[in-house]
């Protein structure tokens, strides 16, 4: 995510004193990066069929080298997680650790816009084999309030299989452990207020 201000010079003054809606600023914006091979080669992961979700379908967004060329491996692995599976299966196809790590984060941050179908990407990596969920659409966060279910169906793994439940929720305990504690929380919120400005000298961003 960058962040940048919108700004546009229509009036001698550049803010006024007494409205807030007047001034050069337009708003603070974060910038999205489509998840496209350019996506893939940032992170050094290899070139494989990324697609967004919509409509429960797979909306191609890169076209790696190996077939095939249309949805049908989305189609598959999206008609394998809707079903009872073995334990092999889910470890053979879906990136679990990912998953873990995509599910407990999506808690913390009540990304209630997420739901099967829609609102997130996947990315089937062709040397694993394995299928990776990537957050999308994160415009409803921190939201005291329920809107859709924030679970995707992959959370099938977990139900059908203890074993599965019990790795994630260490997960989840590790998270906890490591980043979810008083002062790694306030590093964090220091470091995003940073992006709408810097405090007055001697003092703290108010909000």
């Amino acid at each position: 995510m960058k962040y940048l201000q919108l700004r546009v010079i229509d009036e001698a003054e550049e803010q006024s004193a007494t409205d807030q809606y007047r001034g050069d600023l337009w708003g603070l914006y974060g910038t999205i990066e489509q998840t496209d091979g350019a996506f893939l080669d940032e992170r050094d992961l290899p070139d494989g069929n990324v697609y967004k979700i919509e409509n429960a379908l797979g909306d191609k967004r890169n076209q790696g080298p190996l077939p095939p060329t249309t949805s049908a491996d989305y189609d598959t692995f999206r008609n394998g997680f809707n079903s009872a599976q073995p334990i092999t299966w889910w470890r053979s196809n879906l990136d679990l650790l990912g998953y873990y790590s995509f599910r407990s984060i999506d808690r913390i941050v009540n990304n209630m816009d997420l739901r099967d179908g829609w609102n997130h990407c996947q990315y089937h990596n062709p040397v694993t084999g394995r299928w990776t969920a990537i957050p999308w659409d994160l415009d409803m966060l921190y939201m005291p309030v329920t809107h859709w279910s924030g679970v995707l169906n992959l959370q099938n793994a977990l139900m059908q299989h203890a074993e599965l439940s019990l790795e994630y929720k260490n997960r989840g305990r590790e998270l906890q452990d490591l980043l979810l504690t008083d002062d790694q929380l306030g590093a964090l919120v220091d470091e995003q207020a940073l992006f709408v400005g810097k405090p007055p000298a001697g003092g703290t961003l108010s909000f």
